[in-house]
């Protein structure tokens, strides 16, 4: 039988204070990023301000094994902290190098960009590497507050299945041309739906064989003020 908290749980306070120890050592964009969700909109489930969305507690369950019931109820802890990101390119049974190396892309040049050789590369530690990483740096406004323009963002391009709310490079079909978008997307009937967050700029529908996958963003790198 479930033992759950005395205190009122499905208060925001108790929920708020119940992501605060799922996130960990993880800072709230690195945290929201993996969720595909803001790091402001952590920051307001944290204060009690709001509460989690229902995509927001399968994306918990899915990255970091956080049982919704407890989340929401309290009781004995099911969910492991998140102290660091997922680790790609770690061969198992042996123990990985401390870096590797990851091809740096500009995405100004349209889709055909990929097609050429990388204008640079990184060398990150593991978890932030792998066979299928490669890097770029976030171009415009359009991601912003959660990747302000310079961001260095790592997209993983195994990662093509949709997740709704998980941010993604696509690629879309103008005409006779192709161009890359940074966005986050949802699945709707006959295509995808691409929002930015920032509010400025208008949500996207795009027929699905328009819109190509190139892979999810798993990270990124920003300098603070």
């Amino acid at each position: 039988m479930a033992v759950f908290s005395k205190e009122n749980t499905f208060s925001r306070a108790a929920i708020g204070r119940r992501v605060r120890q799922v996130r960990g050592g993880l800072t709230c964009q690195a945290f929201g990023a993996r969720l595909g969700v803001s790091a402001g909109f952590v920051s307001e489930i944290e204060h009690g301000r709001k509460k989690p969305s229902a995509e927001m507690l399968f994306a918990l369950e899915n990255q970091f094994g956080v049982d919704a019931n407890w989340l929401l109820r309290g009781g004995e802890r099911q969910a492991r902290v998140a102290e660091a990101p997922p680790t790609y390119g770690a061969a198992r049974g042996r123990r990985p190098p401390a870096s590797s190396a990851i091809p740096l892309y500009t995405l100004d040049g349209g889709a055909g960009a990929l097609d050429l050789p990388p204008t640079d590369t990184l060398r990150l530690p593991t978890a932030f590497s792998g066979p299928t990483i490669i890097a770029t740096l976030v171009p415009d406004t359009t991601m912003t507050p959660t990747l302000p323009p310079g961001t260095i963002i790592g997209i993983d391009r195994s990662q093509t299945a949709i997740n709704d709310g998980g941010i993604y490079v696509v690629s879309l079909k103008e005409q006779s041309s192709e161009r890359l978008a940074i966005r986050r997307l949802y699945k709707v009937r006959g295509g995808l739906r691409l929002r930015a967050d920032n509010e400025r700029h208008a949500d996207l529908t795009a027929p699905r064989k328009q819109a190509r996958v190139v892979g999810r963003v798993v990270w990124s790198l920003q300098k603070l003020d």
